[in-house]
């Protein structure tokens, strides 16, 4: 019995080897992986989307897209990646910034759709832009230290006049008007114009 059961499972084995060799050539490539950063795959969807961050939602380019995944993996690492209630916040601010506050999510998430983004896509890139602007605080604006010595030095170097200019009224009044000047009536004060 063993010896029949060996040339039944090798016949079965091969029947599924020619199976799956056989829909390999009907595979299609759903997305490609165009780099691969730490780990994080960069896909070819993940060019194509488009970013909050860019001037008209212009989709990254791949050079973005990577400078933006180091950024990321660098505030992971330095446990600089904002909150969900961060991210919230942030939101809740667009919204006022932009009068949207009155706004249903239902509303805003249609509002979203419309310029290619889901509620999610948008929360993620939302805290990935966080993360990347914590990085940039931490590492780069906290370093750079302007002394006022130094302001007072660029200043004496270069040097900008402006004319300035003042409009003058004057009022005459009586010695008796003089104890409150807030009674004085409009009708004596007289314009002077710019100087």
């Amino acid at each position: 019995m063993m010896c029949l059961m060996k040339p039944l499972l090798n016949a079965v084995l091969v029947g599924c080897f020619l199976v799956a060799y056989a829909s390999a050539d009907n595979r299609t490539v759903v997305d490609k992986i165009v780099a691969r950063v730490d780990g994080v795959n960069i896909l070819q969807s993940d060019l194509a989307q488009p970013r909050i961050t860019t001037d008209n939602g212009r989709p990254f380019t791949l050079d973005e897209a990577i400078m933006e995944e180091l950024m990321v993996a660098h505030a992971a690492n330095q446990h600089l990646m904002p909150s969900t209630l961060d991210v919230d916040r942030q939101i809740a601010s667009f919204k006022i910034q932009n009068k949207l506050q009155y706004m249903t999510d239902k509303e805003f998430e249609a509002q979203i759709k419309e310029g290619g983004l889901t509620l999610k896509m948008y929360k993620q890139q939302i805290g990935r832009r966080i993360a990347v602007e914590n990085v940039k605080r931490a590492e780069i604006y906290e370093k750079v230290l302007v002394s006022s010595q130094e302001v007072e030095a660029y200043y004496k170097q270069h040097p900008e006049y402006a004319k300035e200019s003042y409009q003058l009224e004057i009022c005459i009044i009586n010695k008796d008007e003089c104890v409150d000047t807030s009674t004085i009536p409009v009708s004596k004060w007289e314009k002077l114009d710019w100087i």
